[in-house]
């Protein structure tokens, strides 16, 4: 049984016992208790954790999981023809967003399926061996010096041997057996002759996170094409299953026992500053987290000062930001202000999301001395419109 809860509010539970939670959950998954019901209100965080009774809690996004696959999907780079294929997924649904994995599972299942009937990717690796006879290249120091050794097998060579133990080949499989338990069993009927032949033929990926990085590289340089088109498809559909569970992503993820939990604030903060990269970055613009060398509270060098978003141009500083998955409180606007006063900047930005499919927004604030910190809310009902405003952020809120 899954049983679901939503990002940001109180979920009650009825018949679920606090010692059916696992221990070691994170902080950020408060529990609550109302007339003897447990209620659990995550914080920054999605994913999915299993109770003691077999059951699972599926904590979704408060942006929505579409919107929230796909905020993933540019924060690692994809471009807009990887979003575009997203974006094909999303028009087989009912907008109901209850179907959605599974219908990612069917996609890539079928895709797989396409690629076992037209032809698997293939490499040649290189292979060292030494023998009685020449195969391929004679590697001659290698050889002279076994043949003075009178080894029993004094030929080195060196010979491409084709295999189809690729990184695209290993990430499907990884992904597929991900994939499986999610599917219906009308739909694991249907692929079931797919998905063994598939697992029988290629492995799991034993360096899942290199493997997720250059795959991740291709499809964002558009390497996928003409012969091995068919592949694209399937990638991406694996690459969004996969960080949908937190797999690849900057090869970091939070496991609690058999719990797979990401942190949201973090995917928000790395897909505000991607984008402000690929805005600025062609204009000879630095855009990175914290300074280029260091900068502290105090002179002593105590309490290293890190924005998460500094836009500079040789030793200037244009833009100074925060990416915040909330609405700012006190304690943010204290900090932005250490962080002006240290940097020298007269403006600062916090970046958020809006909820509930709200417009855009800007709340200005401006202190007694003239500085001003500004709270730009980003509609994250719209991926491509969040990404059009950050696009001027500099000209809007530059120093």
């Amino acid at each position: 049984m899954i049983l679901k809860a939503t990002e940001g509010m109180v979920t009650w539970l009825p018949g679920v016992l606090l010692s059916d939670l696992p221990k070691g959950l994170p902080p950020s998954i408060r529990c609550h208790s109302r007339s003897g019901v447990l209620g659990i209100e995550p914080q920054g965080v999605v994913g999915t954790f299993p109770l003691s009774t077999g059951a699972s809690i599926h904590i979704l996004p408060k942006i929505g999981k579409a919107n929230f696959l796909k905020l993933l999907a540019r924060a690692q780079g994809l471009g807009e023809q990887a979003i575009r294929d997203f974006d094909t997924y999303v028009q087989y649904t009912d907008d109901s967003e209850a179907n959605l994995d599974a219908l990612l599972c069917r996609r890539l299942l079928a895709c797989v399926d396409a690629i076992l009937r037209l032809s698997p990717e293939s490499a040649r690796r290189r292979i060292t061996r030494a023998g009685l006879y020449a195969v391929g290249r004679i590697v001659p120091d290698k050889t002279a010096q076994r043949l003075a050794l009178h080894d029993a097998q004094p030929v080195v060579c060196e010979y491409r041997e084709r295999t189809t133990d690729t990184p695209e080949n290993r990430l499907l499989t990884e992904a597929i057996v991900r994939a499986w338990p999610l599917l219906t069993p009308s739909d694991q009927a249907t692929f079931r002759r797919t998905y063994c032949k598939w697992i029988r033929l290629f492995p799991r990926s034993a360096t899942l996170w290199l493997d997720c990085q250059q795959i991740d590289e291709k499809l964002a340089r558009n390497s996928y094409g003409r012969s091995r088109d068919y592949y694209r498809e399937a990638l991406l559909a694996a690459r969004i299953l996969l960080s949908a569970e937190g797999i690849g992503f900057d090869g970091k993820q939070t496991v609690v026992g058999d719990a797979l939990l990401i942190n949201s604030a973090d995917v928000f903060e790395k897909f505000v500053r991607r984008a402000l990269q690929e805005a600025y970055s062609s204009q000879g613009l630095v855009v990175k987290k914290g300074a280029s060398t260091p900068i502290s509270l105090y002179h002593g060098g105590q309490f290293e000062l890190i924005p998460d978003i500094v836009i500079s141009k040789d030793v200037r500083v244009l833009l100074l930001a925060d990416a915040k998955y909330k609405a700012p409180d006190a304690s943010d606007h204290y900090q932005m202000q250490a962080y002006l006063t240290a940097f020298g900047c007269r403006r600062g930005l916090f970046i958020c999301p809006a909820y509930n499919d709200e417009p855009e927004s800007v709340k200005e604030f401006q202190t007694s001395t003239g500085t001003i910190v500004s709270e730009l809310y980003l509609p994250m009902g719209s991926i491509k419109r969040a990404e059009q405003l950050l696009s001027g952020t500099l000209q809007r809120f530059g120093n």
